[in-house]
């Protein structure tokens, strides 16, 4: 899912409109909420 949200982040990247800003805002979010590693 990181990925996938990285890459999308990535393309969104030269856009500044409402929308791209909430994408940004909610990714922030779960990057947060998320931890970056798995437990075994």
């Amino acid at each position: 899912m990181a990925s996938r949200l990285n890459t999308l982040l990535d393309a969104a990247r030269p856009y500044e409109t409402a929308a791209v800003d909430e994408v940004r805002t909610r990714a922030r979010d779960l990057a947060a909420a998320r931890p970056t590693t798995i437990a075994a």
